[in-house]
């Protein structure tokens, strides 16, 4: 009986997240962890916790929006390693496994972010859901970048420098976010640099992808309505 319940519960969720709809409750997830929780972070440290609650639902949701089978499997066992390594770094204190979790999420958006590109344009069926599920894969690509500032700063501490101070942790992501969604709506605010090559290209390429990624979404959803 408990098996035919955890099975229906996870067909449910499964068809739930591959339906427009589910770009509603992803979108909001995204502007808590994009906008909200910095904020929050700076006034409460503590609220950190916050944050890796949102991390954690943010790749749980990608599994259940893959098409497929053999994919969310892989995600599903890379999600489960990415909550035992976070467990053990938080309450046994093993930094070594931070550069891991890093990359285990870099891969994780990577696979979150094409899945969101197919079901985005999966069909011409276009509705405010499909709207908001391009604006979810702009801020998805925001914290991509965010994430892999973060990889790279494993390994040429500092990759910013200006009016910004690094400790080489997590609270350092509010920062890479700050960032990534600079270069990615090209402001360019200036206060923020880096000097390190690899920073620059990533830096490129992100504001590439926010001048272009309108443009191509807008043109794609015209040309549907014809």
């Amino acid at each position: 009986m408990i098996r035919k319940i955890s099975l229906k519960t996870l067909k449910k969720l499964d068809e739930y997240w591959l339906e427009d709809a589910s770009f509603v409750f992803l979108l909001i997830i995204l502007i808590c962890m994009v906008f909200l929780m910095p904020i929050f972070q700076f006034y409460y440290p503590d609220a950190i916790y916050i944050h890796y609650f949102f991390v954690l639902f943010l790749y749980f949701s990608g599994i259940f929006s893959c098409y497929n089978l053999w994919i969310k499997g892989l995600l599903a066992i890379l999600y489960f390693v990415f909550v035992v390594l976070k467990f053990i770094r938080l309450f046994q204190g093993v930094e070594d496994y931070f550069l891991y979790e890093i990359i285990l999420s870099i891969f994780s958006l990577v696979f979150m972010i094409l899945n969101n590109f197919r079901l985005l344009f999966r069909n011409d069926h276009i509705n405010i859901y499909r709207i908001v599920g391009a604006v979810n894969i702009y801020l998805l690509v925001a914290v991509y970048g965010a994430f892999f500032l973060q990889l790279l700063n494993q390994f040429y501490y500092p990759v910013l420098v200006g009016n910004v101070t690094l400790t080489n942790s997590d609270i350092d992501f509010n920062e890479f976010l700050n960032y990534s969604l600079t270069c990615l709506t090209t402001v360019g605010f200036g206060d923020v640099f880096t000097k390190n090559i690899i920073v620059k290209q990533l830096s490129v390429f992100l504001s590439t992808f926010g001048i272009l990624y309108p443009a191509l979404v807008i043109a794609h959803l015209l040309n549907r309505r014809k």
